[in-house]
């Protein structure tokens, strides 16, 4: 069976798809891989050069046993999104090595095209979008020049006539049909999708968080939106402490069916869209009820969602305008603790070793009449010490870390203080806890929108009081005012990790550049149900579902219709070929020399009719008719191309010149 050999050319643009391929993973892509694909690329380029014989079955077994081992070792036996691609990439890596004919090198572009469509697994920005569609021209380009001879050249006008002709279809396709679940939606873990906060708080997790600048979520308002110092968005309420970290232990239940019901002229209206953290809970200011469905509100007054969040997700919610004194017990519509709730936000360790902490609680307790005067007796304490903010606070790694904190190091995160003071609240009867989430977030003017990053994390206590609920309390403030005022750039200039410069249009270029993005994530995450809804009704009208399905089904086979048509039509009203189009010049300029000639004659026969009516033509009837029979009937230059249709166009003006002359 004859097997058809690919050309150097289409080897080339077979080669260029799997470097685009593989450069769009390049940023989780273990280094090995990297390394791998153009070695095998330069191996097979040298096989088709006949200077390497191609690997036996052998080698090729224990090139497979090789990424294997490799995906193995960069990922042990976890199964994430990055380890399913790296195997599937380090496959389409080696693969080169076993294309030889047009039915292999189908193999490695249907590859190539899967594996591009995956890095929306990893960004679903506007940019990733740019990045794909060129990798996808390029697979295209190879497609069309595996199957075209070596002499074609019009692998690209091809390929650009294809994606100008899919662009109506895709448009149609995505207004029209409804969305379903895209492929990079499916509910496998990322590793890229753990930064964030933990269920579980150590004074030295939240700091760690606030040396990283990875986005965490970004929020639109409806309106005004809450100043800095009320920004605060509530994760996750921990209640347990071993001492040595806080936990989430007490059970809470959640409404699945509260939905705000309030005048929007007393809540603040927002839309989150969030990060992938491969967790259930969501960020919400307090006192928040979901305004759409699969979102629950705890009995602690968190949101929550059905499934986890493996990629970014979108969300509506709506809070109460007086967000710095919430009654944060809304949502159990009760004013007082049940017996499990108080024993839980009074826990402390069995073995406790901070015996100074509670000697302060004790003496604070005894000399004060209700829980706002503990809770000054605490604030007072920390003011009067020299107490510092910082990300960098050092390890706190006795048995008594509360007391080490508070007598000891006095310099702390987050985290510190809030784990202290509740540990105090409770030492004293009060029954506390902490709440882990995120503080402020920065403004972009042009998108109006606020990015929270992660660090901006913050952690802070909910007191209760009697015959009120929750009171939200930040002993941070205390210590650093402006980490609550103003943000953590502000209240640690030096430590900052955020974006920084002092140019101007830097700035304005970075705001725009996420902006873009903001937008590009808010349409095409939101283009669904009842915005498409909308959009169909006010292009068709208020139809039922078959009126609507039986009209959009005409829409796509029109299209179809129209595009066959374009494309035969085009292939049957092509132009006429360089050749046919100069005999047509040809003749219409001899004949308007008065010569009687017709398509049957030879070149030789007018040009001897020609010359007798014409003989001061008779050298350039000769140069004329010489090189036209060399172009029409001579097989080693059978091409017409520009080069010979200017230069037979000059030979005719210049007859026809002479001719006229005489």
């Amino acid at each position: 069976m004859q097997i058809n050999v690919l050309s150097q050319r289409a080897l080339f643009f077979l080669f260029l798809s799997v470097l685009l391929a593989l450069f769009l993973h390049y940023e989780f892509l273990p280094v090995w891989v990297l390394v791998l694909s153009p070695v095998v690329i330069f191996w097979r380029y040298a096989i088709y050069k006949g200077k390497v014989k191609p690997p036996n079955a052998i080698y090729k077994m224990l090139l497979v046993f090789g990424g294997f081992y490799g995906v193995f070792f960069s990922y042990g036996l976890s199964l994430t999104i990055e380890s399913a691609v790296t195997l599937l990439v380090a496959g389409l890596a080696l693969k080169p090595l076993e294309v030889q004919s047009k039915r292999d090198s189908y193999v490695l572009i249907f590859l190539c095209y899967f594996v591009q469509s995956q890095h929306f697994l990893f960004d679903q920005g506007p940019i990733a979008f740019i990045l794909v569609l060129v990798c996808l021209f390029f697979t295209l380009l190879a497609q069309v020049v595996v199957n075209q001879s070596e002499q074609s050249n019009s692998h690209f006008r091809i390929v650009t006539k294809i994606f100008l002709l899919s662009i109506p279809f895709m448009v149609l396709l995505f207004f029209i049909l409804p969305r379903l679940g895209p492929l990079w939606s499916l509910n496998i873990s990322t590793k890229s999708g753990v930064v964030g906060l933990s269920n579980s708080m150590s004074p030295g997790d939240i700091s760690e968080l606030g040396k990283s600048d990875e986005l965490a979520f970004r929020v639109k308002f409806e309106g005004d939106a809450p100043p800095m110092n009320e920004r605060y968005w509530r994760a996750l309420v921990l209640d347990y402490y071993s001492g040595e970290t806080w936990e989430t232990r007490y059970s809470t239940q959640t409404d699945w069916s509260k939905r705000a019901g309030v005048s929007r002229d007393e809540t603040y209206e927002y839309e989150v869209i969030s990060e992938a953290h491969e967790q259930r809970w969501l960020f919400a200011l307090a006192g928040s009820v979901p305004l759409q469905p699969n979102i629950g509100v705890t009995e602690d007054g968190l949101l929550t969602n059905k499934y986890k969040a493996l990629n970014t997700f979108q969300y509506r919610a709506e809070a109460p305008l007086n967000q710095s004194n919430a009654n944060l017990n809304l949502q159990a519509d009760r004013a007082f603790l049940l017996a499990l709730e108080r024993q839980a936000y009074l826990q402390l360790p069995d073995k406790s070793n901070n015996k100074k902490a509670q000697s302060l609680a004790r003496r604070i307790g005894a000399d004060a009449q209700g829980e706002q005067e503990i809770l000054d007796g605490f604030s007072e304490f920390f003011k009067s010490q020299l107490f510092s903010y910082t990300l960098s606070p050092g390890a706190l790694d006795s048995d008594s870390r509360i007391d080490e904190f508070l007598f000891d190091s006095q310099s702390g995160f987050c985290a510190h203080y809030s784990g202290s003071l509740v540990y105090l609240l409770r030492s004293a009867g009060v029954p506390a806890r902490v709440v882990l989430g995120y503080l402020g977030g920065v403004k972009n003017s042009i998108g109006d929108y606020y990015s929270v990053y992660q660090y901006d994390a913050h952690a802070w206590v909910e007191m209760w009081v009697e015959d009120q609920g929750w009171l939200r309390i930040d002993p941070t403030g205390w210590v650093s005012p402006e980490r609550v005022e103003s943000g953590i750039e502000q209240a640690v200039k030096k430590e900052f990790v955020g974006f920084k410069t002092t140019s101007k249009w830097i700035r304005d270029m970075r705001q725009q550049l996420q902006a873009l993005n903001f937008y590009w994530n808010d349409w095409m995450l939101n283009y669904k149900g009842g915005r498409q809804q909308k959009i169909l009704d006010s292009i068709f009208g208020k139809r039922d579902a078959l009126s609507l399905f039986l009209t959009m089904s005409s829409m796509i086979l029109g299209l179809l219709a129209l595009l066959f048509l374009v494309v035969m039509g085009g292939s049957l009203l092509k132009k006429e070929p360089p050749q046919a189009r100069f005999v047509k010049v040809y003749f219409k300029r001899l004949r308007s020399l008065g010569l009687d000639i017709n398509e049957s004659m030879t070149f030789i026969q007018i040009e001897d009719a020609l010359v007798k009516r014409y003989p001061a033509s008779k050298r350039e009837a000769r140069n004329l008719t010489n090189n036209l029979n060399r172009v029409f009937f001579r097989v080693d230059e059978i091409d017409f191309d520009k080069a010979k249709h200017k230069q037979n166009r000059a030979l005719l003006l210049r007859l026809v010149k002479v001719c006229r002359a005489s």
